[in-house]
């Protein structure tokens, strides 16, 4: 083969990734070429570029709509967090009480707005009084303050013999440094209490030519305390009072109160 044909072949060789010198003739072969590796079997059909990768040719097949992940769900305001998830379930939010007492006749403006009173200087009266009541949390407010209404029975005994039936809504805080030791909670309500009786001393209390009321308001200040191992169980200090808010309701000024101990139990 003459140089002028060997040329061009050995370019073409160098292109398709063949060693060159199998173009040169093969000194006992009459000038005939040979490769000189011959166990290389090429198929430029199946040939790769080096340092190129394969692509995919046509569109990608579509995920399928149940493999696609869900939007993510909006944020709501940070300040109050609901437990309205499920009503049927009350995953640590409901709770039922029961707690007994005694009557007390020191006013509660004397305990807690003019004298500021400790219990061993109030003063105790002949009756008594054990009630129930069941709460659920509703939402907490700035993760400290806990929403709860609340609904009670309780009945009196001793010189005071009526029924008592309440409705109230609890604004509980709940942050104290100790918690991880003691977890602490101070709560106070506002609300509606009926008595099924008008005592003759809830007369007496009353704006001259008024009888006193079936209907009064309620305000209960609580305190709880609960062992972090057991916090389910909670110990509660109730003041228990009911009132016509200085006259507000059908002219009642005071009204019957009771300092309760009770347990709490949460569910």
């Amino acid at each position: 083969m003459s140089l002028r044909i060997r040329l061009p072949c050995a370019v073409a060789t160098i292109a398709m990734g063949l060693d060159p010198t199998a173009m040169l003739g093969d000194p006992g072969g009459g000038g005939v070429p040979v490769y000189a590796n011959k166990n290389i079997v090429h198929n430029a059909a199946t040939s790769k570029t080096p340092g190129v990768a394969s692509t995919r040719k046509g569109p990608d097949p579509p995920t399928p709509t149940d493999e696609r992940a869900p939007p993510p769900p909006q944020p709501g305001p940070d300040w109050i967090t609901w437990h309205l998830d499920s009503l049927s379930d009350c995953s640590q939010n409901c709770a039922i009480t029961i707690y007994n007492g005694r009557e007390i006749s020191t006013s509660m403006d004397r305990i807690f707005i003019k004298e500021h009173l400790p219990p061993w200087k109030w003063k105790y009266g002949n009756g008594g009084f054990v009630g129930g009541t069941f709460s659920r949390r509703l939402a907490t407010l700035l993760k400290v303050i806990e929403i709860e209404p609340q609904f009670g029975i309780g009945k009196r005994f001793g010189n005071v013999r009526a029924v008592e039936i309440w409705g109230a809504l609890y604004f509980r805080w709940t942050y104290f440094p100790w918690n991880d030791y003691l977890k602490t909670s101070i709560g106070v309500n506002t609300g509606l209490n009926y008595a099924t009786d008008i005592e003759a001393e809830k007369r007496q209390r009353s704006v001259p030519g008024h009888k006193g009321s079936h209907i009064l308001h309620n305000f209960s200040p609580e305190i709880t305390f609960a062992l972090p191992a057991i916090r389910n169980f909670e110990v509660v200090l109730n003041y228990h009072h009911r009132s016509g808010i200085y006259g507000l309701i059908n002219g009642v000024y005071g009204g019957t109160q009771f300092a309760t101990l009770g347990l709490r139990y949460r569910f």
